[in-house]
């Protein structure tokens, strides 16, 4: 604000004409653009103000307060951010807080990385603006106990020092190594490694001459688990030794692999499951994984994603029975691809035995590779796929659908006669479905093709060329001849969705529309999307 000096001159004339001139002294005020009128300077819990960025850290299971202050008086609000609902802020003193406590280990942020994101707003009087993006970030604290997985009692045969019994535990925080411990009435008669839980006798066992407390041929030993801050319960664990009346010297083995029919299969359906067999019965462990790693190859159409699947074994998709595991990946695998398979170490437990299968972590142990749809609308690429005892049967054959016939003139002719056929167009759309897009996110101008002889286990499949997880489905009904027919244009781009492409169908008469969704092996909807 500046004050200024000036002079006013005031002439006053009277009716005859006579005329005085009055000067008088005043002040001005010249007011410059008022501090209220400027932008809110915002400063944060770190002491620098004006950013436009902020990242602040705190311990699960806490609602550390966030102070914000600015250089004028100002009203505070939530103006935005993924996870604006998870916070409160106090409109006049500016005071940012969860509004419930978080757990690291139960993320509930949108990105499900602990990492919660709002945006702070600092309005003035005037109505100037200031906004602020703050990430909170939750860091994990120890504050959960390892939990033994392992059985409590196992059986061995005498005469043997090798691995009698191995403890497992899972421990939700991701701070520190588990370490394992032993006590009990047996407890000088084994040893425990403290780094992988193995328990082993010191000299071997004799059926004939039992060493354990009470002289049952049952060692009776307590193990714990600890992360250096919490310990789990005390396990009481049963090692029964067995008479070796067949010679066998040695404690009962670990799982094996058996066989894996899948392993080193070329032209795989993208749709098999993947059957592992196993020297004996095994049971899963919780918190222990499996993954189906794509090694990447051509690509159907030059895809280069790598859509590699992680499963916890006790999730539904994996299935022990007996030595037996079945595995259904979450979604179809991709086209022209290779893969390998990992099992965790100490995933699987051998059930007699209770010692840990040691898992697989290299990539040649369980590897194939995927078909590839053939190009050229000559025959389709044959494929094998895993049935119910893991043996490889003969599958679909494979026709890529791209670029056959003119879109805007003659059909290309293709014969499903031969064998089960799948007729494949590329998803070239990454959006989510839509008109536009024909609800497939296949242009109609990708191809125009008659396929004859088209009957029940025959597919139209979409490939959306990533995960399959999301894929953009047609969300309508085909329209048909109600009664009997044996001819179908199904054309995409339309708002009824469909096959973005130009496929017209002969084969067997179809009178409903749930016939036709039956011969092409959908439940809900005219086509089979992967």
């Amino acid at each position: 604000m500046g004050l200024g000096r000036e002079y006013v001159t005031a002439t006053v004339t009277d009716a005859a004409g006579n005329a005085a001139v009055y000067q008088t002294q005043s002040t001005i005020i010249v007011e410059a653009l008022s501090a209220l009128e400027a932008s809110p300077l915002i400063t944060g819990p770190g002491g620098v103000a004006g950013q436009a960025t902020l990242e602040v850290h705190l311990d699960e299971n806490t609602r550390r307060v966030l102070a914000f202050s600015a250089d004028q008086p100002v009203i505070w609000s939530l103006a935005g951010g993924p996870d604006q609902s998870r916070f409160i802020v106090d409109p006049l003193t500016g005071e940012l807080q969860f509004n419930e406590t978080q757990d690291f280990e139960q993320p509930q942020d949108v990105g499900a990385d602990n990492r919660y994101v709002v945006v702070l707003l600092a309005t003035s009087a005037s109505g100037q603006a200031t906004t602020l993006e703050v990430t909170m970030a939750v860091d994990d604290i120890n504050d959960s106990a390892p939990q033994i997985t392992s059985a409590s009692l196992v059986h061995c045969v005498e005469n043997g020092t090798g691995p009698a019994y191995v403890v497992l535990a899972a421990d939700a925080d991701s701070i520190g190594s588990v370490v394992y411990s032993m006590t009990g009435v047996d407890e000088g008669q084994l040893q425990i490694d403290a780094m992988t839980g193995v328990v082993s006798f010191l000299s071997a066992p004799d059926f004939e001459i039992p060493r354990d407390a009470d002289g049952d041929n049952r060692y009776d030993i307590v193990v714990t688990a600890s992360d250096g801050v919490q310990t789990s319960m005390p396990m009481a664990v049963g090692i029964v030794i067995g008479d070796d009346v067949e010679g066998n010297q040695g404690s009962s083995a670990a799982p094996r692999i058996q066989s894996v029919a899948l392993d080193n299969q070329i032209s795989v359906d993208v749709r098999t499951r993947i059957v592992v067999d196993f020297d004996q019965d095994v049971h899963a462990v919780a918190g222990r994984f499996l993954r189906i790693v794509d090694d990447g190859g051509t690509g159907f159409h030059g895809e280069n994603i790598v859509n590699t699947q992680i499963l916890e074994v006790t999730d539904s998709r994996v299935t022990l029975v007996g030595s037996r595991l079945f595995l259904d990946p979450e979604f179809d695998l991709d086209f022209s691809s290779n893969y390998h398979v990992e099992i965790e170490n100490g995933a699987l437990l051998g059930s007699a035995s209770a010692l840990a299968f040691a898992g697989v972590s290299d990539s040649t142990t369980i590897n194939f590779a995927t078909v590839s749809p053939a190009i050229g609308g000559v025959t389709g690429e044959a494929s094998i796929i895993a049935d119910e005892s893991g043996a490889m049967v003969e599958s679909l054959r494979w026709w890529d659908l791209a670029g056959l016939g003119n879109p805007f003139g003659a059909a290309r002719a293709l014969s499903a006669s031969g064998g089960d056929s799948a007729f494949v167009a590329a998803d070239y759309v990454t959006a989510a479905a839509a008109p536009e897009y024909g609800y497939d996110g296949v242009g109609v101008s990708n191809f125009n093709v008659t396929i004859h002889q088209f009957t029940i286990g025959d597919l139209l499949y979409v490939d959306n060329r990533g995960a399959n997880t999301s894929v953009n489905a047609a969300a309508g009904t085909v329209m048909i001849d109600n009664v009997t027919f044996t001819d179908l244009l199904w054309e995409g781009a339309s708002s009824v969705g469909g096959f973005g492409g130009q496929v017209q169908i002969s084969g067997l008469g179809f009178e409903t529309v749930a016939a036709w969704q039956m011969a092409m092996g959908a439940n809900a909807a005219p086509y089979v999307i992967a």
